[in-house]
């Protein structure tokens, strides 16, 4: 089982409205823009209204994104 090096984080209340779940198949589990929350909805930090700015496959996963970065190495959990 692979496992999101993303730090777990809440994001702000009033962006909770553009909250979507993550799947460990979207790109945007393994982003460090992503404030995650574990069994609730998450938020990217560059989404812009109800769009995020990842492209979703036909399943609905996030596979491309031009805003995607790598969380930080050797980051202590």
């Amino acid at each position: 089982m692979n496992v999101s090096p993303v730090s777990f984080r809440s994001p702000p209340a009033e962006l909770l409205i553009y909250a979507r779940t993550i799947s460990d198949d979207d790109l945007c589990a393994w982003c460090c823009h992503l404030w995650y929350q574990p069994g609730e909805e998450s938020v990217c930090e560059h989404h812009a209204g109800p769009h995020w700015p990842g492209t979703q496959d036909e399943d609905g996963y996030i596979q491309r994104c031009n805003a995607w970065s790598p969380p930080p190495e050797n980051v202590a959990p």
